[in-house]
């Protein structure tokens, strides 16, 4: 269904970019998947974060790339699709280890305030009731309809975009 992104890759990590009310919220996140036919992007994120409260209003989603040894940028964008409680929220949740379903039980949610630091996991005893984190995880699909590639090198920058136009991509370089 959906391809996995190997932990060594450069572009495992990237910066995930939501807009909400004139504000632009940039977060670190792993990359989960790729489905380059569908031309989808995946990560997970917990139900109650921020990130989904911006993504329900709204659904457009940037990611930003950066391989350090190979000099490429890649700009990625597209709406996002929040997948909870179905059948790919579901596949996902199978391949998460047991120290990645702890996560999502976290009392309380995400970016609570609280007086003292912590993960919010400090009651649970043992991995017995992991399965109940399901209910707070969350797959989130970017359909990408937009690309840029820039490939910085001593000999020359080159740049790229390409736009998905009536399911087609378009592309021209670009000065870097």
């Amino acid at each position: 269904m959906y391809g996995s992104m190997m932990s060594d890759n450069a572009f495992h990590t990237g910066v995930a970019g939501t807009h909400l009310n004139g504000e632009v919220n940039l977060r670190t996140v792993v990359l989960r998947g790729i489905e380059p036919d569908a031309k989808q992007v995946i990560f997970y994120t917990d139900s109650r974060s921020a990130k989904m409260e911006d993504l329900k209003t709204n659904p457009h989603l940037s990611w930003l790339f950066y391989d350090h040894k190979e000099g490429v940028q890649l700009r990625l964008s597209g709406n996002a699709i929040i997948n909870q409680d179905n059948d790919i929220a579901s596949y996902h949740w199978d391949k998460v280890h047991n120290g990645g379903k702890r996560s999502y039980l976290a009392i309380p949610g995400p970016s609570t305030g609280v007086a003292e630091p912590t993960d919010g996991l400090e009651y649970l005893n043992d991995d017995s009731d992991l399965e109940a984190g399901y209910k707070n995880f969350a797959v989130i699909v970017t359909e990408v309809n937009f690309i840029e590639w820039l490939n910085l090198k001593d000999n020359g920058h080159r740049r790229a975009e390409f736009k998905l136009i009536y399911n087609s991509w378009k592309g021209q370089w670009l000065i870097p």
